[in-house]
């Protein structure tokens, strides 16, 4: 079953990041192509990567990105200093584990594009 994945904003800065919920990247995962019906994301953990050119350039392994409102499907994605810290035009995923499921949320016609530019 694949999930879907769209990103609220598009734009991150080089060596930026955020202790603070206000200025998260922010998301919803959703069980169908045309983004309508959020995915309940009780008891997953969520890990959020970025994929440039066909790799991974970025993963988190979970360490910074928390469910906001399960039932909703919401998330925020809140980087630690340093980890971020390269210039990219890509697309994120978000991988969704628990016991006996791991699943990635992919986005669609655009939805998970993420620039990461130089500031």
């Amino acid at each position: 079953m694949p999930l879907y994945l769209k990103l609220d904003t598009h734009t991150w800065g080089t060596e930026d990041f955020t202790d603070e919920s206000s200025l998260a990247l922010t998301g919803t995962i959703y069980s169908d192509s045309a983004l309508t019906t959020a995915f309940d994301l009780t008891g997953y953990i969520l890990s959020f990567r970025m994929v440039s050119q066909g790799r991974i350039v970025y993963d988190d392994n979970g360490d910074d990105t928390s469910i906001l409102v399960a039932a909703n499907g919401t998330f925020e994605h809140k980087p630690d200093n340093g980890k971020i810290v390269f210039e990219a035009n890509g697309e994120v995923n978000v991988r969704l584990e628990k016991s006996g499921t791991q699943i990635s949320a992919l986005g669609i016609n655009g939805s998970s594009d993420l620039h990461v530019i130089l500031v």
